[in-house]
């Protein structure tokens, strides 16, 4: 497999980096195959030099232009290609149980409304993950033999499951978009990573 290094100016290295574009449109004047590694260098928009920036990512599909002979010349003349970006399930996903820690929150809200207590906002829900992570803790001490435990294994997924809805929950309070901020984060740390 073969290490491909390609410039990039900021507007669409930003949009790889984001998560957003999960394809590349490049000039078939080089040899590129799946499984390949491409790198994208960030470079400045007038200069078109190196800003220290780059992307790692692991090269799945290719297609040449050249071998698409099944579309009419003429509907290509007149409107030209189009490149669509396909992202995986997992963002759905994502948007479900997102959807789904909101539909609790809500019950919560009427829950605590009829004892008398105010709604939650990020400063509760904060230290109510700062609760989970403590439990969580318990049990992962009680895993690791460092103290006792009964039905450990389904304490573990239920406290991390008792996490994730505590981070969906502030993450959606806040009005952070967390599938485009965990895309973000996890190409940083490959920088991070690669550049160690």
């Amino acid at each position: 497999m073969t290490t491909i290094h390609k410039k990039a100016y900021p507007i669409l290295f930003g949009e790889v980096l984001s998560g957003r574009k999960s394809f590349d449109l490049r000039v078939a004047d080089f040899v590129c195959q799946p499984g390949d590694t491409l790198v994208l260098d960030e470079v400045s928009e007038g200069s078109k030099k190196p800003t220290g920036r780059s992307i790692t990512k692991k090269v799945g599909y290719v297609l040449k232009t050249k071998d698409l002979d099944f579309f009419d010349p003429d509907d290509v003349q007149e409107h030209g290609y189009q490149v669509i970006s396909l992202l995986p399930e997992a963002s759905s996903s994502l948007e479900a149980l997102s959807q789904r820690a909101q539909e609790v929150r809500q019950k919560y809200n009427v829950l605590n409304a009829k004892d008398g207590h105010g709604k939650w906002g990020g400063k509760e829900y904060a230290m109510g993950l700062v609760g989970d992570v403590g439990e969580l803790l318990e049990v992962i001490m009680a895993k690791e033999n460092l103290r006792r435990g009964e039905d450990v294994d389904t304490k573990l997924a239920h406290e991390l499951a008792d996490c994730m809805w505590s981070v969906l929950v502030i993450a959606n309070h806040y009005g952070v978009d967390l599938e485009k901020e965990f895309l973000k984060t996890m190409d940083s740390l490959e920088q991070r990573i690669a550049a160690a």
